[in-house]
């Protein structure tokens, strides 16, 4: 989820999100290192990326939280689908 983007910031994004489903996990990512950090994290993302990342730093991250996710969540299953 990048912070800052047109119609619907990341911060308002995440909160929709996390209302439509409790469980879901967010990672943020931004460009720049400010006090929107800590909004993020209090929306409920679980961790800030800053940009620019290498493919290797994401594919890490996600790996992390796919380790503690649930086997269904892990296989591909996404919400919605």
């Amino acid at each position: 989820m990048d912070i800052m983007m047109p119609l619907m910031d990341g911060i308002e994004a995440t909160r929709e999100i996390l209302k439509m489903d409790r469980n879901a996990k967010v990672l943020a990512v931004t460009a720049y290192a400010n006090g929107k950090n800590k909004e993020i994290m209090e929306a409920g993302a679980l961790e800030i990326i800053e940009k620019p990342f290498t493919r290797e730093l994401l594919g890490n991250t996600i790996k992390k939280y796919l380790k503690r996710a649930p086997d269904k969540l892990r296989s591909g299953y996404c919400v919605g689908y």
